[in-house]
């Protein structure tokens, strides 16, 4: 009677099929040399620490890391701008792979339009206060004088009880004394 639910819930007699084996793609120097570009002028760019940045890396490319990254990615400021009000700054892997020193990572075309994630304290950090004004549209709302703080009533009612009265402490015996 249980025979069907039994085979639903139990597990399979033979074991799982090996997982294949991981791929290794060729290192082709051509393909992870830098590229000329020109870079923005100096006072455009935001500087961010490579190793900051590969320690972001998502799971899909940590295998592509093949030494220590050393150096910075020159950020743009109009690109970092542009992303901010979405929350986070990614890049195409393939510009990562553009701007760190040769051998830093393996070629692997089909992950370049991979996003990577950029550190947001090291972005801020980096771009003018004045560049991040507050939009044109955006309310301001002023609370009326009746609505208090969270914590006002509690602050309220401790000033206006009496401060609690000392415990008087039961004077000392006075000593005995002795008469001889």
């Amino acid at each position: 009677m249980f025979g069907p639910l039994k085979r639903l819930f139990s597990k399979p007699d033979s074991p799982p099929p090996p997982a294949p084996a991981p791929v290794v793609w060729p290192i082709s120097m051509a393909a992870s040399a830098p590229k000329a570009a020109a870079p923005p002028p100096a006072g455009d760019v935001i500087q961010v620490p490579l190793s900051e940045i590969v320690a972001r890396l998502p799971a899909t490319l940590t295998p592509l890391i093949l030494s220590t990254a050393t150096g910075t990615f020159p950020l743009p400021v109009q690109t970092a701008l542009a992303q901010l009000p979405t929350g986070a700054v990614r890049i195409p892997f393939a510009q990562l792979r553009q701007h760190a020193p040769p051998g830093t990572f393996a070629a692997n075309p089909s992950l370049d339009n991979t996003l990577v994630d950029l550190p947001l304290p090291r972005i801020l950090a980096g771009i003018n206060p004045a560049l991040l004004a507050r939009r044109p549209n955006q309310k301001q709302v002023t609370a009326p004088d009746e609505v208090s703080g969270i914590f006002e009533a509690k602050d309220k009612a401790r000033a206006a009880s009496p401060p609690p009265k000392p415990i008087p402490q039961p004077a000392a015996p006075a000593p005995a004394s002795q008469s001889a």
